[in-house]
């Protein structure tokens, strides 16, 4: 998974990408915290969190609450 600050959260699944754009709390992404998420599932889902943890200090900087799941498959490349 990869954090575009202040924006989305990618998650690469291979040849799909699937980009969130959180429904409450996107100002709290930052690509330098750690994202740590509990799940009931193996498996995230829109109605899920994801608590924002400082890298180095290990204190929380934020909470963000997931918005859809948005898939987009990779084009093959041509050689």
């Amino acid at each position: 998974s990869r954090i575009i600050t202040d924006t989305a959260i990618i998650y690469d699944a291979g040849s799909v990408i699937y980009v969130n754009r959180p429904d409450n709390g996107a100002d709290q992404l930052n690509q330098w915290d750690t994202m740590v998420t509990r799940t009931p599932t193996t498996r995230l889902c829109n109605v899920d969190t994801v608590t924002m943890i400082d890298r180095a200090s290990h204190s929380f900087t934020g909470m963000v609450f997931l918005g859809d799941f948005v898939p987009y498959r990779r084009v093959a490349q041509r050689n």
